[in-house]
């Protein structure tokens, strides 16, 4: 009888023919980022105020989710309610100033392109390439009640340490800290004609952060039900993706 050492060799030659005959598929070690990943890593947390403020207190109030890069620019799907504050915060001008910063702290400098107040829809523009970008977008057809979801967001500014150390400098002392908390829930189905309705936590501070099934975009998180915290309503998929459209700006979407 062979014992397990001497087996190693006669199942790694199994393995390769096995391979060579498209009987298996050979996992490499630098496997790409799942779906999943790429939803969280393409979240990023938007700052509320000025550019020189902002950079400096790391403090911010809302979530977005990066849907294009181009050009050394990457774009940003969040919510008008936000945008509509930093405008009135900044000027009476629609194009302002505002931060974003991404999952290792670092802030931004993001230009305010476009908001609907009546679709809770705004657009963001920065200056450089985000690592991950969200690419899917599922249309309300393409989900079936009960589907499994997830949310990626950081709610009441709690991030990478520093709003929880108070320390400009926690990053630079404490590498390690790095939080990006998910949120498991449940499709519940559409709720009205802008929104659908999601059994998901949900907080201040979680407005604008991208909700996902299998690392598609369903929606992006709009309101909450204050009097109980696991009612999450987030815009359309099929409104969003006619707003982005409106704008120049295509994801890939499924009905």
């Amino acid at each position: 009888m062979l014992s397990p050492k001497s087996m190693k060799p006669v199942l790694a030659a199994i393995l390769l023919l096995l391979a060579a005959c498209g009987g298996t598929t050979v996992v490499e070690d630098d496997a790409q980022p799942q779906p999943n990943e790429i939803a969280g890593m393409s979240t990023v947390f938007i700052g509320m105020g000025t550019w020189e403020n902002q950079r400096r207190t790391n403090y911010w109030v809302n979530g977005g989710v990066v849907i294009q890069i181009e050009d050394g620019v990457s774009t940003i799907l969040s919510v008008a309610h936000f945008c509509d504050e930093v405008k009135q915060d900044e000027s009476e001008d629609i194009t302002v100033v505002t931060t974003v910063f991404d999952m290792e702290g670092n802030p931004h400098k993001a230009t305010v392109v476009d908001y609907d107040r009546s679709i809770d829809l705004c657009l963001i523009t920065v200056e450089s390439e985000w690592e991950a970008v969200t690419t899917r977008l599922l249309a309300p057809s393409a989900i079936e009640l009960w589907d499994p979801l997830e949310n990626y967001s950081n709610p009441t500014g709690t991030r990478v340490g520093q709003r929880l150390l108070l320390s400009g400098n926690t990053r630079a002392r404490y590498p390690e800290y790095q939080a990006l908390f998910r949120y498991d829930g449940y499709y519940a189905g559409v709720y009205n004609e802008i929104v659908a309705a999601n059994s998901m936590p949900v907080t201040g501070g979680q407005s604008g952060s991208g909700v996902f099934l299998d690392g598609a975009l369903i929606g992006v998180v709009s309101q909450g039900e204050t009097d109980f915290h696991h009612i999450l309503f987030s815009v359309r998929g099929d409104v969003i993706n006619e707003w982005l459209l409106e704008h120049g700006v295509e994801m890939e979407y499924v009905e």
